[in-house]
């Protein structure tokens, strides 16, 4: 349905296009087409009586204007809705100078407006692709979990064997029972390393951690908060760690893990188990390197493939999986935005872009002002 709105005129609009004499025609009709889209935007939102007042509700209305036009720019290419950076550059630009001509008009009132909207930030110029780190697919995702299940459990059987082996030697025969001790040492390694790394694959996809994130985790940040298990994170920007609730699946994972290796509480989640770094803090490059090698046991990385593609699946790509995986589920952009700790909505709707957008984020306020 389509629905005509009738614009009022927009009280000191006009003073503020006319006011700067050095403005081209071009430049004063622009502002009037944005400012009267910034108008129509307050209009349809209930936000009008601030905007006439010269109240406009603090910087928060003005960020819910910025996020706005951010998902209108995260749309396909071909749909009418979009907008394209410069275009959201220029709103937020006409926004600015909006109110900074208000503030200076006022400087010397009773009422002096104070420019809020100084602090809008345009949409950063990206000069790389999320598809230099492409996130796997649903399908891919659940062969990467059943390739790690799969190999804890063949561990964790070859571990079995050898301790029956081990068990069956006559205590006396000195050298048989050395060459079965290494093999359960043996078998005890690489069953630790399967469960170590299936829980890094678990928590790093299941919660989108940065490989920072992971390689800083200590035993005593899996925790408790409001009687649900927690895991306290230093997110990126951040001097302390918070906590994230710890959903089911990946606190399992990491209860079989820790259950098998004992690791105290001040020490590192995940160590490294061989080497000369044995026993110290699993490096960000080791960890990175063990999520790639997984990804190649579970065919996501192929021989086939060019070496570019191949580069493009990196530890990173589980994080841009979990943020394009619950866009597609239905979760919203701030929600999304929330569950990867993202400080700017512009890094989030990257992600947008890579989904459906326009069915993920139907607004009918999109309809009204198009047309």
């Amino acid at each position: 349905h389509f629905r005509k709105v009738e614009i009022p005129k927009i009280d000191k609009l006009e003073a503020f296009i006319t006011g700067d004499k050095g403005r081209t025609e071009s430049t004063r009709q622009r502002y009037r087409l944005t400012i009267t889209q910034f108008y129509l935007w307050l209009l349809l939102t209930n936000r009008l009586e601030a905007f006439n007042a010269d109240k406009l509700s603090l910087k928060k209305d003005l960020e819910e204007y910025s996020n706005y036009l951010l998902i209108r720019m995260a749309f396909k290419e071909g749909n009418p809705l979009k907008l394209k950076r410069n275009t959201v550059v220029s709103y937020l630009t006409a926004v600015r100078q909006y109110y900074k001509h208000r503030e200076e008009q006022t400087a010397d009132s009773k009422t002096p407006v104070i420019n809020k909207a100084k602090h809008l930030k345009n949409p950063k110029l990206r000069t790389t692709k999320l598809t230099e780190k492409k996130p796997i697919s649903r399908t891919q995702k659940d062969d990467l979990l059943k390739q790690v299940n799969t190999d804890v459990l063949a561990a964790r059987e070859e571990y079995s064997k050898a301790l029956e082996a081990f068990n069956r030697i006559d205590t006396y025969k000195g050298t048989a029972q050395a060459k079965a001790q290494r093999q359960v040492n043996k078998a005890k390694l690489k069953l630790t390393g399967a469960l170590r790394d299936r829980a890094i694959i678990f928590i790093t996809y299941y919660h989108g951690l940065r490989v920072s994130e992971v390689h800083h985790l200590n035993k005593n940040d899996i925790t408790q908060e409001h009687e649900h298990p927690a895991l306290k994170i230093l997110a990126k920007g951040q001097d302390e760690k918070q906590p994230i609730p710890l959903i089911k699946t990946a606190a399992k994972a990491l209860i079989e893990y820790l259950d098998f290796y004992k690791v105290k509480d001040t020490e590192p989640l995940f160590k490294c188990l061989s080497g000369i770094n044995k026993g110290g803090r699993l490096s960000k490059v080791s960890i990175s390197q063990t999520v790639k090698a997984l990804f190649k046991k579970a065919s996501i990385i192929t021989e086939a493939m060019t070496d570019i593609d191949k580069k493009a699946f990196t530890a990173h790509s589980l994080r841009h999986s979990f943020g394009t995986h619950l866009i597609k589920q239905g979760a919203t952009i701030q929600e999304t935005r929330q569950a990867l700790r993202h400080k700017n909505l512009s890094r989030t709707q990257i992600y947008v872009s890579h989904v459906e957008a326009e069915e993920a984020f139907k607004n009918p306020i999109n309809t009204i002002l198009e047309n």
